[in-house]
């Protein structure tokens, strides 16, 4: 996006949308605080990728890749087990 590749640019941020309508979609609600946050996030992410595209700001695909990237870090660490 940054040096004018408007094309590819829009392709990977169809992608990354599609992952995260798939993120979305297969939230178990039912699991309480910790899935409505999930969406929360989700919801905040897609809604940042669109107003990307719009807008054309490479700095709102930096922030949900930061932002992506953390949780990410903290579902592996979840999932680790714990070094004593």
């Amino acid at each position: 996006m940054i040096d004018g590749s408007w094309l590819q640019a829009s392709e990977k941020l169809s992608r990354a949308e599609a992952i995260i309508d798939e993120l979305l979609a297969t939230l178990d609600m039912d699991a309480g605080e910790v899935a409505d946050r999930l969406q929360s996030i989700y919801v905040f992410c897609k809604t940042r990728l669109i107003e990307a595209r719009i807008e054309r700001d490479a700095a709102r695909v930096d922030q949900v890749a930061r932002l992506l990237s953390e949780l990410r870090e903290a579902w592996s660490q979840v999932r680790s087990p714990a070094v004593a």
